[in-house]
Order: C-alpha cells, then structure tokens, then sequence
C-alpha cells in the first residue's frame, strides 16, 4: 500500500472518530447532569493522531493549492517546529479535560492545564507569522474587534469573582485572547484556508470558555461549551496543519 494513501486513510478515519465521540460526548454532558464521561479524556488524544497522521500525508497541500514536496513521509513531514507546539497545546488541553472531568477539586489543575495549552497555540500562532515573513503593523487594527468582548463578557466575569480566583481568571482570559489575537494576526502569512480556520477555531474557544466561566462563577446555566469546544480544537489543530 503506498504510505502516503495509509497515513491519508488513517487521518480520515482519526478525525472521523473525533467527529463521533464529539457528539457522544455532547450527548452524554446533556442527559448526565453537565458530566462529559470517561470518553472525554480521549478526545484530544484522536486529535494528536489525526495531527501526526496529516503531517505524513499530502491531502494538506492539495486543500490549499501548494506544490506537494514528495510522496513519501519523511519529505511530508515539516520541519518547522509548529507541529511539535501544536501537539504539546492538544496534550494541556487533554490534561485539563481530564482533570475537569475528575471533579471540581481539580478545577485549578484544569484551569492551569489549558492555560498551558494557550501559550503552546500562541507561540505556534508567532512562529508561523515569522515563518511567512507577512506581518504588517496595521493588521494590529484587527485587534480592535476583541475590545467589545473584553468590555462585556470580560468584565462580567472578572466582576462575578473575588480573590485569588479573580487574578487567575484574568490571568486565563487575558491568555486566551492573546492566543486568538495572534491567530489573527497570521492573516497573510498563512494560506487562507489555514487563517479561516484557525481564527474561527480560536474564537468558538473564547465562546467556549466565556459559557463554561458564566456556568461556573455566575450560575448561567448556559449549554453549548462541549460543541463549541470540540469544534474550536479541531478547527484550531486544521488551521495549524494547513500552514505548515
């Protein structure tokens, strides 16, 4: 079997397992009180996989329209370190899940877990912007359009702790902007597809952890943080793996 056909095939079907414990998971957080089960812990590890497999396999480079550079692994695979920041964001944010999941003792360790997780994504955000040489101080304007989320949301959170718990959530939101804002900041320096995907990614990870934040300090009682997270992930991890 040619073995860029085997690490295309087995992409596919990592991510087509993501796809599917994703919603069994979803469904098992609506009819279980908010617990996600045991099947959470495995969701980022499928995405570590599917990252590792697509690395060995063309179909990236098809999406995108850039010239394949062989057909065999070793010519697939990237040199650029991007890859490695990526897989150790996805290892946090499989830590965190887990430690989440254990129980709300382990909240901080989670908290921590994904904070960790940002700084992986932003220094992968960087490093492709230096990669692609495209960067241009007027694309600091984009920036602009997260101020209404800080001036709402933001300060909603912020405002509904007190203590050492506030100086950590700030500590946390301040971090997962910063990883956004660098997503997108990449705009020309990565293929378009690339920067769609990851900003988007990048932003549903924001909603994501604004309702979990109102759920957890605030009482909401909003739904939609596991959709909206498993699918800010996977769109983070493609946004990633299509500009390397």
């Amino acid at each position: 079997m040619n073995q860029s056909f085997l690490f295309t095939l087995l992409s596919v079907l990592t991510i087509v397992c993501y796809g599917c414990l994703s919603v069994f998971v979803c469904r098992h957080q609506t009819l279980h009180s908010g617990k996600c089960g045991l099947g959470k812990s495995f969701l980022m590890p499928l995405l570590m996989l599917f990252l590792l497999f697509s690395l060995c396999s063309p179909w990236r480079f098809l999406l995108t329209g850039r010239p394949v550079p062989g057909t065999d692994a070793a010519a697939l695979f990237p040199r650029s370190g991007v890859w490695l920041l990526v897989t150790l964001g996805l290892l946090a944010g499989g830590a965190g899940d887990t430690l989440l999941e254990i129980g709300d003792r382990y909240f901080a360790g989670g908290l921590v877990s994904f904070l960790i997780g940002h700084f992986f994504y932003l220094a992968a955000s960087l490093l492709q912007i230096a990669d692609g040489g495209a960067f241009r101080p007027w694309m600091l304007l984009l920036l602009a359009g997260y101020l209404p989320v800080i001036l709402t949301v933001g300060r909603r959170i912020v405002g509904g702790v007190s203590g050492p718990i506030r100086t950590a959530v700030t500590i946390y939101l301040t971090a997962i902007l910063a990883m956004s804002m660098s997503a997108a900041c990449r705009l020309f320096s990565v293929p378009a597809a690339a920067y769609v995907s990851g900003l988007a990614g990048s932003i549903l990870f924001i909603v994501s952890d604004s309702i979990l934040a109102e759920n957890t300090f605030l009482g909401a009682g909003k739904k939609g943080v596991m959709p909206t997270y498993t699918l800010a992930q996977a769109l983070l991890t493609v946004g990633f793996l299509l500009a390397m």
